[in-house]
């Protein structure tokens, strides 16, 4: 894996979520990870003391609260902080408290539509600057019989997950359709997440100056080329590819 971000800002993820750390590593970033262990059960409030009921706002006031717990403890660096809540018929479903709440859960969701709501927040170490928002995924289940429902609980166990399921998992079967971003329901619009990183000078795939593609507007069929050098010129496959750019305009 070839990480994109090593020579800008540090990122860090306020989350022990493996899920997040994947969706994180898929996009090619590197990062560290330091939890924010803070209490999920505590209650939001807004700025003028009242309680937060809605669900997109207590989303991204979690998220805040994590990046911000996590930005506190070190001294440079952009934080990712993250809370995703399903919610159903109005009601936000969290995380079962056992086996038997999964499938109370799970039998509440199938044949039904739900909504996965995800806050995130950024927080710069130094300078304080931050950006929240959160962005909702629409999910529709498939009728699922009991005995399914009975053996992927008894199977996957899924207890640290909001809603009881992982749409990466076995439970991708139970997913009908969705109307909006599939990696946020699995922890992390990466799509959003990744414009906003953009603000925060963390440099994903495409940004780098020394790595871009271009047209040659003066030949009849825009032909690609590279500008420059690579940063990863140990990389055997980018040479090859930088090889055959360069051949291919030669010709």
């Amino acid at each position: 894996m070839n990480y994109l971000n090593t020579l800008h800002p540090k990122l860090i993820l306020a989350s022990a979520s493996p899920r997040r750390a994947q969706l994180l590593k898929q996009i090619g970033l590197e990062f560290e990870i330091i939890p924010s262990n803070i209490d999920e059960s505590s209650v939001p409030v807004g700025c003028n003391g009242t309680r937060l009921d809605n669900h997109a706002e207590r989303a991204k006031w979690m998220a805040r609260e994590k990046a911000r717990v996590v930005a506190k403890r070190v001294s440079e660096g952009t934080v990712i902080g993250a809370d995703t809540v399903v919610v159903y018929a109005g009601e936000a479903i969290g995380k079962p408290k056992d086996l038997c709440d999964a499938v109370r859960i799970l039998k509440m969701l199938r044949c039904n539509t739900h909504e996965v709501i995800t806050g995130v927040a950024l927080v710069d170490a130094q300078s304080k600057r931050e950006s929240v928002w959160a962005e909702k995924t629409v999910v529709h289940f498939r009728q699922l019989s009991d005995t399914e429902i009975m053996e992927y609980v008894e199977i996957e166990r899924p207890l640290d997950k909001a809603g009881s399921y992982g749409i990466q998992e076995r439970a991708a079967t139970f997913v009908k359709r969705i109307e909006g971003c599939y990696f946020n329901v699995v922890g992390l619009p990466l799509a959003a997440l990744t414009e906003k990183l953009k603000q925060f000078r963390v440099r994903l795939c495409g940004d780098c100056p020394s790595f871009q593609l271009f047209s040659d507007t003066t030949a009849e069929t825009p032909a690609t080329k590279w500008r420059g050098e690579s940063i990863f010129s140990e990389s055997a496959e980018i040479n090859k590819l930088l090889s055959l750019c360069k051949s291919r305009k030669s010709m």
